[in-house]
Order: structure tokens, then C-alpha cells, then sequence
């Protein structure tokens, strides 16, 4: 349970969307906001009114936890690019038998990866086109930072950015992170 010092309301779990803005190197936070109905419902929010302000992103990032259909769609609608992290256990439907990305993955060898290069450090990826349980038709980035690690499957409506754009732009995410724990700590 926690409590919004705003408001003085209590509510259950964790329904913050923080919506930051990084642009030309420099990352700002431009709101936090609660809702009380679901954290879906926050970020659909949050989404709407970025694209509604000056500032209007051309490309949303966000976790697993927000990888969801009815938010990718709506930020398809709005004309819009998402790149996004999906979870290990999200179903794929290869030749009508089903597996997890995770199980899939097992089944790519190492060789089949391509090697790319950003900021002086190695990740190893492999860009397919899966077709997922609830989500449809997906472009997907298996993505590796060592031969034997586990990959982060990252998922975006964009046809035209490289692979290691793709990685490139989801590594700016972390950002939010150092945000979220001094937020934490401090607020």
C-alpha cells in the first residue's frame, strides 16, 4: 500500500507513470503522475498528453511491464513509434506449435546472432518477424551482451530503424532507473 502525499489517498500497487523526455543527450522528467485504476491506464494518459504538448516524442520507450496491446495500438493510432522490452514467457506461434521467447531462443546458435558495437561494448542480436500470442505480428530483437547470457527480447512498430538503433535508443531507458531509486529514496 502507499500513500500520495499529494491527494492523501492510499492505493495498491505501484501505478506511477513518469513520463521524461530525452533529447540531444540530455534526459528531463516532465511529470509523475498516480492512477488509481491501472498502471495501463496511467501511462495511456501520460502518452496522450506528450503528444498533445509542445514536445510531442517521436518515439516512446518503456518496460515489460507496460508491453501491452491495447497500449501499443494506441500508440500506433497516434502515429507514433514504441520500442519496448517483452517478457521472457510472452508465447510465440511458430508452424502452430507454441514456445516462449525464451524456449526459442535456446534453439538460436550463437552464430546465427550478429555482433554490433555501441558504445565500446558488444551485444549480440537477431531480428525477427514472430507472430505473438496476444500481441500479433511483432518485429522482435533477441539481444545479448555475452555467448552464454540470457537475451532481452525487445519488440517496435519501427520497420525502418537498424538492430543496433533499436538497442541503441532501449539502453537510453536505463536513465529512468537512476529517476525511479532516487524517487524512491528521496520523495
Amino acid at each position: 500500500v502507499h500513500h500520495d502525499s499529494v491527494s492523501g489517498q492510499f492505493y495498491h500497487g505501484f501505478k506511477l507513470a513518469c513520463a521524461a523526455v530525452y533529447r540531444a543527450g540530455k534526459f528531463g522528467v516532465l511529470e509523475a503522475s498516480v492512477d488509481y485504476t491501472s498502471k495501463i491506464d496511467a501511462c495511456k494518459q501520460a502518452f496522450k498528453r506528450l503528444c498533445d504538448s509542445e514536445l510531442s516524442p517521436d518515439v516512446f520507450l518503456f518496460d515489460s511491464w507496460y508491453a501491452a496491446q491495447e497500449l501499443l495500438t494506441m500508440i500506433k493510432s497516434l502515429g507514433k513509434l514504441y520500442i519496448t522490452r517483452l517478457k521472457s514467457n510472452i508465447i510465440v506461434n511458430c508452424d502452430g506449435e507454441e514456445i516462449s521467447l525464451r524456449a526459442l531462443t535456446r534453439s538460436i546458435e550463437h552464430d546465427k546472432y550478429e555482433r554490433v558495437r555501441i558504445n565500446k561494448k558488444s551485444y549480440w542480436t537477431v531480428d525477427v518477424t514472430l507472430n505473438l500470442k496476444n500481441y500479433g505480428e511483432q518485429r522482435v530483437i533477441m539481444s545479448k551482451d555475452a555467448v552464454f547470457a540470457e537475451p532481452v527480447f525487445l519488440t517496435t512498430n519501427s520497420r525502418n530503424f537498424s538492430t543496433k538503433s533499436i538497442v541503441a535508443i532501449y539502453l537510453k531507458r536505463f536513465i529512468i532507473e537512476v529517476f525511479f531509486k532516487d524517487a524512491k529514496q528521496f520523495l
